[in-house]
């Protein structure tokens, strides 16, 4: 009997000896800060068992802070584009509403005002279809275009512009 406690006892301090450093890891992974992932596991007395994983863990870390990075710049992207619209948006109905115009001036303003957010709303469409893209509901669907064809009908949206600036 004293001998069955003896090795009992013995069993459990070698499984709590060896499963320190796997406590360690825990512990370390409740201090991983969420706003912070520029921290590192680092288990310098681990066994070479827990070293593969303390690698994967420390390059999932790598791969969040690379993700939310980009998001980050993704973000500032997008605000600053569509604050340029809105600025222009903002700025037309001001002028136009600085002092009492003819009818066709409001015309012209109201069609700037929805030409900037016919742009706008192509701008959000797309970004919408990069997100569905990136979630796997919209396939891509290549298709042939004569690069001719599609010069010529981009040179006929500015040919007006060049022809007034005397360009060909």
């Amino acid at each position: 009997g004293s001998v069955l406690a003896a090795t009992l006892g013995i069993v459990a301090w070698l499984l709590s000896r060896s499963l320190k450093p796997l406590d360690q890891l825990v512990d370390q992974i409740g201090e991983v800060d969420p706003q912070e992932l520029g921290f590192r596991f680092q288990l310098p007395e681990a066994p070479s068992e827990l070293e593969p994983v303390i690698s994967r863990l420390n390059g999932l870390l790598d791969r969040l802070q690379e993700t939310f990075q980009r998001e980050r710049v993704f973000a500032s992207n997008v605000a600053h584009e569509l604050r340029t619209p809105l600025a222009g948006l903002l700025s037309t109905l001001e002028v136009t509403l600085l002092k009492t115009r003819e009818a066709d001036d409001y015309v012209q303003s109201l069609n700037t005002c929805k030409s900037i957010c016919d742009d706008t709303q192509r701008l959000v469409e797309t970004l919408l279809d990069l997100a569905r893209l990136e979630s796997g509901n919209l396939k891509l669907q290549r298709t042939q275009h004569s690069l001719n064809e599609c010069i010529e009908l981009y040179w006929q949206l500015y040919n007006d512009l060049a022809e007034s600036r005397e360009l060909s």
